[in-house]
């Protein structure tokens, strides 16, 4: 049970491969946000709308084009959704709210350096150091170098990246051609009767993380050898 009714933002995108006319989509990623009121109220409504979820996404791809967000060229934006959530879990309204992206539209802007489940994580933080909804976490495909000798990443590259992730969630608290509205990124949990946390910073590690759930297009291809005479 939630403590709150609020707003779900999600997002697929995708990993471009294939020649330049015979692209396809290799392998997915996803991601998603939650958005409340500080007092449950009312306001949640102002931003239940297709020109709320437009300014989402327009917020979203700008830190996917940027360097300092290093999501790979070839990662692209191929669907997002933008629904109500009741105190039980469930869609408020009847129908889904969903929006196709054209390939490319959303694109990441650095050549691709590993495989498609190495990610970069930006951890969210809240207030509270411990218990419920103390923090959450968004895996982003990425392309970001990693120094050489310690297998991290620089000081400046996280900084970088955290500064980009803190914009992302300063910009989806501010609605752009809307009324003024207290509807901002939140950290929720469902257990026990909810507790609901404003995000109010980004921590980004040095070091690189594997997401295993992102689901696979096509079967994996393989090459085999087979030991000559003699050898078994």
């Amino acid at each position: 049970m939630f403590d709150r009714e609020h707003m779900l933002f999600q997002w697929t995108g995708g990993f471009l491969a294939g020649p330049n006319g015979a692209r396809y989509i290799e392998e997915i990623w996803v991601g998603s946000m939650r958005f409340a009121t500080d007092d449950g109220g009312p306001q949640i409504a102002l931003v239940d709308n297709d020109n709320a979820h437009d300014d989402l996404v327009s917020d979203l791809g700008a830190f996917m084009r940027n360097v300092n967000s290093a999501i790979p060229a070839r990662c692209v934006l191929l669907q997002t959704k933008w629904n109500r959530i009741g105190r039980d879990g469930r869609y408020v309204n009847d129908q889904t709210r969903v929006k196709d992206h054209a390939w490319e539209s959303y694109t990441g802007s650095i050549p691709s350096v590993y495989p498609m489940q190495v990610s970069w994580a930006t951890t969210w933080t809240t207030d509270a150091t411990r218990g419920l909804a103390k923090a959450g976490r968004t895996f982003w495909p990425t392309a970001m170098q990693l120094t050489d000798g310690d297998y991290g990443f620089k000081p400046d590259q996280t900084l970088a990246m955290a500064r980009m992730a803190q914009k992302l969630i300063d910009d989806w608290g501010n609605w752009d051609g809307f009324d003024t509205t207290t509807v901002r990124p939140y950290v929720m949990s469902r257990k026990g009767e909810g507790m609901s946390r404003p995000i109010t910073g980004v921590k980004v590690g040095d070091r690189l993380d594997i997401q295993r759930r992102r689901k696979g297009q096509k079967p994996e291809k393989y090459s085999q050898a087979y030991p000559g005479p003699g050898q078994g």
